[in-house]
């Protein structure tokens, strides 16, 4: 039962932190080496509610490890589920990141120019690619996502996360080919 557990566990690590990471070195490190399965188990317990503690408190949203998640087939999936786990944040992060990617392929597909957000959604109502009122909610978009990013989350709340994720879902679905 102890080895089932140490596997569950460590895959679970594997899914939050880098393989580096102090927090899976040290829990493998005590299961290799402490005597028995009980004494095994006392030591690596901790490290394991640590990480719990840590998920449950929102601490463990790194951007890198959201945007590369394999977990997740669909990035925007991955941000409503970081949103239903009280990581608005990182929601709108990720979200935003959707975004931009979606900008960039709309400006390469149109030979059109920009780099930033707010720069490519220019670029793109100048050409005609979408009406006034989709490049505003795009404004809207980075908006909620720069907040997010530069640490400002009581710019916004849940639920404009919420329809930020559904609207970006939809302009996917509407405006990349």
């Amino acid at each position: 039962m102890f080895l089932e557990w140490q596997a569950s566990v460590l895959s679970l690590l594997g899914r939050l932190y880098p393989p580096e990471h102090t927090t899976i070195r040290r829990f493998d490190e005590i299961c290799r080496t402490r005597g028995t399965p009980h004494s095994a188990f006392k030591g690596a317990r901790a490290y394991f509610q640590s990480a719990k503690s840590d998920f449950e408190g929102g601490y463990l949203f790194d951007v890198r490890n959201l945007v590369h998640a394999e977990v997740f087939s669909d990035e925007l999936d991955l941000g409503a589920h970081y949103l239903k786990n009280n990581g608005k944040t990182a929601a709108a992060v990720v979200a935003g990141v959707v975004l931009e990617t979606a900008l960039r392929k709309l400006v390469t597909d149109n030979a059109l120019s920009g780099s930033m957000l707010n720069g490519m959604n220019q670029s793109l109502r100048d050409a005609n690619v979408y009406s006034q009122i989709v490049w505003r909610q795009i404004q809207a978009w980075a908006d909620i996502r720069n907040a997010a990013a530069h640490g400002s989350p009581d710019d916004f709340e849940d639920k404009d996360v919420t329809r930020m994720i559904d609207g970006i879902r939809d302009f996917v679905a509407n405006h990349i080919s």
